[in-house]
């Protein structure tokens, strides 16, 4: 927390105030369930999700105390946590949780005109390209220049824009060249008994019929994020 504080008022020294948070650290500590020891995972979810919420609550109570109008939070969730990722249970828990956190300080803070999105990045960076060369790959010029982060920089920067206004707690997903909007937990089909509780054998019936609706909803959706060329 100190840490978060002196952030907020370095900014505010320097700058004279502060107005856009980008909450984007992050370390690796890649191992399956099986291997992976409680200091792994206490690790990740300290810089990961404790991490934001270092950063966020000084510039939340900032915004409060100065009625500060009109700023931005962005932060940094990851596929890896919003599909899994094999061997990376620590990694996904805490970038689910910040997908979670970042719709709550969403609904807290719209009342000062807040915004507090997610982008959900794959690119080339000091974190990732050591997965690939462990695994024997070398990364050349023409991969950073394909999936670096400069591809991840154009939604963050215009997230922190005044033309974002109004766009809050949502998910977007950038790499490579590609920009799309992620879906967020939603019901898709609901079966309701008035009265009493499900039996195994009505849910014999009813919980095929969820999965199928369930997997007609995913379909419609890989159809409509087939992408856009231009």
């Amino acid at each position: 927390m100190a840490g978060g504080e002196r952030l907020l008022q370095t900014a505010i020294d320097a700058f004279g105030g502060m107005d856009i948070l980008v909450n984007n650290a992050g370390i690796l500590r890649d191992r399956t369930i099986f291997k992976m020891e409680e200091s792994d995972w206490d690790a990740v979810l300290a810089v990961h999700l404790k991490g934001h919420y270092c950063c966020t609550r000084p510039f939340a109570n900032y915004i409060r105390a100065e009625n500060r109008t009109g700023c931005r939070i962005i932060n940094f969730s990851s596929v890896s946590g919003l599909f899994g990722n094999f061997g990376q249970a620590n990694y996904g828990a805490a970038k689910a949780g910040i997908a979670g956190f970042s719709r709550v300080i969403a609904l807290e803070l719209a009342k000062y005109g807040c915004t507090s999105n997610t982008i959900s990045p794959g690119a080339l960076t000091r974190m990732t390209i050591p997965l690939r060369e462990n695994r024997g790959e070398t990364v050349e010029e023409s991969d950073m220049q394909a999936g670096g982060p400069q591809h991840i920089a154009p939604i963050c920067a215009w997230l922190a824009s005044e033309e974002s206004a109004g766009i809050t707690a949502e998910i977007f997903h950038a790499a490579r060249g590609g920009i799309a909007i992620m879906q967020q937990p939603r019901i898709i089909k609901q079966f309701k008994k008035p009265e009493g509780v499900w039996s195994l054998d009505e849910l014999d019936h009813i919980v095929p019929q969820l999965m199928d609706a369930k997997r007609a909803n995913m379909d419609a959706a890989d159809a409509s994020a087939e992408p856009v060329i231009g």
